[in-house]
């Protein structure tokens, strides 16, 4: 979209479209757990906007715990006491998958946020708790369901 619309505005996160780096590595961004089951994609439905968006293949093998496949943003200055939204597209390749958002540190979360199969854009609000602060997404579920969904423009917003 236009980055000058309201609903297409420029993110604080850095490479937000994970459209930089090699392999399956994203610049700006890491993997402090379950580094293994986050991959790069280029296939054209699995991306929803430009040529690369981060593939989570689920296989059950991690049991429960949403923090067992984490993607964080490196930090960003944050405001103490403003608002800020985070918006996340994404889409399963079948049913049954969810993730979470949260902060780090001093974490705020959202609830489950259950990953449709077709592009869904989905947007957790917060107020700034650090003068420094990583997006965490949390990417193991809710649940053991065997679950590949795809995850693109990871834009963090003040309102």
């Amino acid at each position: 979209g236009n980055p000058n619309t309201s609903d297409c505005p420029e993110g604080l996160t850095l490479n937000a479209g994970l459209e930089l780096g090699s392999d399956d590595s994203f610049d700006n961004w890491g993997k402090w757990n379950g580094g293994g089951f986050l991959l790069a994609t280029t296939t054209p439905s699995e991306v929803y906007r430009g040529a690369r968006a981060l593939k989570v293949v689920r296989d059950g093998s991690l049991g429960s715990g949403q923090w067992r496949i984490q993607f964080v943003s490196d930090p960003v200055s944050t405001e103490i006491g403003a608002s800020y939204s985070v918006y996340v597209w994404g889409r399963a390749s079948a049913t049954g998958g969810s993730f979470r958002v949260s902060t780090n540190p001093n974490a705020l979360y959202t609830g489950d946020q259950n990953v449709n199969v077709t592009w869904t854009r989905h947007k957790f609000d917060f107020t700034a708790n650090e003068a420094s602060t990583r997006i965490v997404l949390d990417l193991n579920g809710n649940n053991t369901a065997v679950t590949t969904f795809f995850l693109d423009d990871i834009k963090l917003i003040k309102n």
